[in-house]
């Protein structure tokens, strides 16, 4: 097995009618000075050569999003809300019911990952380049690593810090889908927890709402970093 980490230069296309995609312009297949730099200049680089390059991106950038965003940030961080929630909340509660059903079928699929899909001689272990121990280190590691804040990964917080927010810069037809359901989301759910939380004090005084925040955040529980509004990772506001 060996595992590249390529690096690539990407560029929006200079015409203002044809902003559909970035452009790799430059590649390359490792880090540091010493690896070759590939450009889809024929003079520079040969087709098969620039179509391997490329290649090496693709099946790097795969496995991140496999093992850290999908995994990690999808599976394993809703994870975190289960435990919790069944934890600390009544099945009454407003805002397990919230929950509820966004958690349906989630535990069952991530145990059975981690039985048939993600442990050693299974099905990522034998299409992937990295020792399945690496893959799971990182899926791991995309949730608990410090840098990684809850509330900075929201969408329209992320999609902001890569730049990417304002229209005119890229046809981006994701981010224009996914800023239109955040917002219905929020109207929705800020609506629905109006209802309960009439105040700031109501959500104060709610002990079990605390309960839940310290199993989500506590360092030997959910060990969330970046949730809530407090650095212990309290909730004080509807």
């Amino acid at each position: 097995y060996y595992v590249y980490s390529p690096r690539a230069l990407l560029a929006v296309p200079s015409n203002l009618d044809d902003r559909t995609t970035v452009l790799p312009i430059a590649i390359q297949c490792g880090q540091g000075s010493s690896f070759p730099m590939f450009t889809p200049n024929a003079s520079h680089t040969d087709p098969i050569t620039w179509l391997a390059a490329k290649l090496t991106v693709q099946v790097s950038d795969a496995l991140l999003h496999e093992s850290m965003y999908h995994l990690g940030r999808t599976h394993l961080l809703l994870e975190v809300f289960i435990c919790a929630s069944h934890r600390t909340l009544p099945e009454a509660h407003p805002i397990f019911r919230l929950l509820k059903n966004h958690f349906y079928g989630t535990a069952f699929i991530n145990f059975a990952a981690v039985n048939t899909l993600i442990n050693p001689g299974g099905i990522i272990d034998q299409i992937t380049a990295p020792e399945i121990l690496t893959t799971c280190q990182l899926s791991a590691q995309s949730v608990n690593d410090p840098s990684f804040s809850f509330n900075e990964w929201m969408p329209d917080k992320e999609m902001a810090s890569r730049g990417i927010l304002d229209a005119g810069k890229l046809k981006y037809p994701y981010r224009d889908d996914a800023i239109k359901l955040w917002k219905v989301i929020n109207e929705w759910v800020r609506g629905y927890v109006s209802t309960y939380y009439t105040s700031d004090d109501d959500v104060v005084k709610d002990t079990e709402l605390a309960n839940w925040c310290q199993e989500v955040t506590s360092a030997d529980l959910g060990n969330l970093h970046g949730f809530g509004e407090t650095p212990d990772g309290r909730i004080k506001t509807v």
